[in-house]
């Protein structure tokens, strides 16, 4: 009897790890690529006070990383340190938290003080606009052939730190 309980709490262990880590599978980056239009641009103020400006964010010649987060969603948490990884390599990385409160934000921020890439916080027409269905999902936005930022890779789910590494390289 014992060894059946271990057996079923063994399978449901396993099969709850397959589930977390589905959203690190490379077979959930998808293309998507609108270009951004001015309604994209947004300016505001980053948590910690500075101010963010999403023009001039995405102005230069390289890939940025931009990703929607909620401080209530333990994927999206985990995801974090794979993003100050990548910070910490030179990529530029903003994180939007959404369907957050500014304290619920601080206060995560306040009890991880390792995160040190931009945050700023979404208000609802946000989210719409960006037409986020799941958190997190990340996007990389590269300048397209007409000059405009494209977003050319969209993840629905966690990302790996070696996944947004390879998505971020220049060619």
């Amino acid at each position: 009897m014992r060894k059946g309980v271990y057996a079923a709490i063994l399978g449901i262990g396993l099969a709850g790890t397959a589930v977390l880590m589905r959203g690190m599978d490379t077979e959930d980056i998808t293309e998507y690529a609108p270009v951004f239009g001015e309604r994209h641009y947004f300016k505001t103020k980053t948590v910690r006070g500075e101010p963010f400006d999403m023009r001039e964010f995405l102005k230069e010649e390289e890939p940025v990383v931009v990703n929607y987060w909620a401080t209530w969603c333990e994927p999206c948490r985990e995801e974090t340190k794979e993003l100050q990884k990548l910070y910490d390599d030179g990529k530029k990385v903003v994180g939007i938290a959404c369907h957050d409160s500014d304290d619920a934000v601080k206060s995560f921020l306040a009890t991880h003080p390792d995160i040190t890439y931009t945050i700023v916080i979404a208000d609802d027409n946000l989210i719409a606009l960006y037409k986020l269905e799941s958190f997190p999902t990340t996007d990389i936005v590269l300048e397209s052939a007409t000059g405009k930022p494209e977003i050319v890779r969209r993840i629905s789910g966690g990302a790996s730190y070696r996944q947004l590494l390879k998505l971020t390289k220049k060619n």
